[in-house]
């Protein structure tokens, strides 16, 4: 008896176990969304069509080009509603390929290879439409496989293909969206009025960096259109940059870089070849694996902008940097420019003082509608009050 209750009570913990053991497909569809993931189906040019759950990489937003505006938008999928792919320009292309190795002379191969230009059209949530370029790899999960594939703002084929060969994604249709971050910005005042020359917002954790509106008879800023997470907000006045270098929510931890490090990655700054000949570190936040870097870079070299005749030029540039460690090395994630000026070496011997200012950091958006006003006064700033003007 003993015997056959425990049979019985096995065979039912085991039908259980079977009733709540759900297909893939079905965990797919009914789990709980992350924050940058949408449902939708994706249809090629092809005819091909797969549904499921839709992710970029590091399940960040859509960089676009919006081209009408001539700006860079960030998108999360789960604002859109449709996104279409359209082909702009659709051509076979002759095969020019070169002479000799190191050479500038090419030859034409006497084939073609299928070329196809394209652009995105998207209609938000919240009825907004644009249209511009997007160039990003997505991933849709659909039972259990998950589907990588790509938005291309141009794509080639080999002299082997023809255009019908060149698949692309047509469509994207996504269920149950949200209008989501449009009404998500941050505004203020900067004092005295006619100062401030731009304004923008930098996000490490998605690569953005948004730039803002400014009213320059009223001293009046904002800067929109922002996704969920943390800013530092960099304001450019004529003669100064006020700017932050926060830690919260980008897995920063606590800053703790003794001088020896910040020593370190200075002199890896230093190192690294590019455009400019000079590069100064005004400020470093992080720890021993990250950092966020405060870089002047300096070229005085001949460029092609100056033509025989003109006075030599000098470039300056005021950009932030993201780096990492590894073993004892320092790498570059990404930079960006904050501040460009160029001028006659004779005239222009220096750009805008960088000042550090702790209230500009850490901005935070929250998931729903944010309208975070945060005004600011030069005069207060250039004191030095809880402030550190770290140079030019």
């Amino acid at each position: 008896m003993i015997t056959a209750a425990i049979i019985m009570l096995l065979a039912a913990f085991a039908m259980a176990q079977v009733k709540d053991e759900k297909p893939e497909s079905a965990k797919t569809e009914q789990r709980e969304l992350r924050q940058g993931e949408a449902r939708g189906t994706v249809v090629f040019s092809d005819g091909a069509a797969i549904s499921g759950v839709v992710h970029a990489t590091g399940f960040g937003p859509l960089k676009i080009f919006d081209t009408s505006k001539k700006k860079f938008k960030y998108i999360q999928l789960e604002h859109i509603v449709v996104l279409r792919v359209e082909v702009t320009k659709s051509e076979m292309v002759k095969d020019w390929r070169f002479k000799e190795e190191s050479k500038r002379d090419k030859v034409y191969s006497g084939k073609e290879y299928p070329r196809k230009d394209y652009e995105v059209y998207i209609t938000l949530a919240n009825g907004e439409k644009f249209r511009g370029r997007c160039t990003a790899v997505l991933y849709v999960e659909s039972k259990d496989k998950k589907t990588r594939f790509q938005l291309k703002h141009y794509d080639r084929g080999t002299t082997e293909e023809v255009l019908d060969d060149l698949v692309h994604v047509r469509e994207i249709k996504f269920e149950k969206q949200n209008s989501g971050s449009a009404d998500n910005r941050i505004y203020g005042t900067v004092e005295p009025i006619g100062e401030l020359e731009d304004v923008m917002a930098v996000q490490q954790r998605y690569k953005m960096f948004v730039k803002g509106q400014v009213d320059k008879e009223t001293g009046k800023y904002v800067v929109k259109d922002l996704l969920p997470g943390f800013y530092d907000l960099v304001l450019v006045t004529r003669d100064s940059v006020f700017l932050a270098t926060g830690l919260k929510g980008e897995d920063f931890s606590e800053d703790s870089l003794s001088d020896r490090d910040k020593a370190d990655l200075a002199k890896r700054v230093w190192e690294i070849k590019d455009f400019f000949e000079e590069k100064k570190v005004l400020h470093v936040a992080g720890n021993k694996k990250r950092a966020k870097a405060i870089v002047k870079t300096v070229r005085k070299k001949k460029t092609s902008a100056e033509k025989k005749g003109d006075l030599p030029l000098v470039f300056f540039h005021i950009e932030y940097w993201v780096m990492h460690k590894t073993g004892e090395r320092w790498f570059v994630d990404w930079r960006i420019q904050l501040v460009r000026e160029k001028g006659e070496q004779e005239t222009k011997k220096d750009t805008k003082t960088v000042v550090v200012r702790n209230e500009l950091a850490d901005k935070k958006i929250e998931n729903t509608a944010t309208q975070l006003k945060v005004d600011f006064d030069v005069r207060e700033a250039e004191s030095g009050d809880e402030g550190d003007v770290i140079g030019r």
